[in-house]
């Protein structure tokens, strides 16, 4: 539907005029040419408000406008609405302190599996241990 404008600066349209998170924020018609709009659709303008907030549009298109690779720039997107999430969660040490967080967690299940492995392996040395004890002592076995 074609939009009309009311004079008061506001348009009635049906289709908001489709433009994506970042051309919103901006003001301006999202144009075919717009790096954001297949990573920020008007439906994730929480997730763009994030990346605004800690990276700023400016870096956001040109890290967009470095990588070709459509693929990458997923990547890209992804990995910086992850860290501003991560900002915002914890202000002092952001995703630092979440992979921290994370790191620990990693140690200590190495360390639970490792002890699990441990003792599943003395057990099982145990067990063969007494199964050639029980065969040495079987009736016949020697001469």
């Amino acid at each position: 539907m074609k939009s009309n404008n009311n004079g008061d600066g506001s348009s009635a349209s049906s289709s908001s005029n489709g433009s994506c998170a970042s051309c919103r924020h901006q003001r301006k018609k999202c144009g075919r040419n717009c790096v954001l709009a297949p990573h920020f659709p008007a439906s994730k303008k929480a997730d763009f408000d994030l990346v605004l907030k800690h990276f700023g549009v400016k870096n956001l298109v040109r890290r967009m406008k470095e990588e070709p690779d459509m693929e990458a720039r997923k990547n890209i997107i992804r990995s910086m609405v992850w860290d501003a999430k991560a900002r915002e969660d914890d202000p002092e040490f952001g995703s630092y302190g979440l992979n921290q967080a994370l790191l620990k967690r990693v140690e200590m299940l190495e360390t639970y599996v490792m002890r699990g492995t441990y003792r599943w392996c003395n057990d099982m040395n145990l067990q063969m241990h007494q199964n050639n004890n029980l065969r040495g002592a079987e009736p016949g076995g020697a001469g």
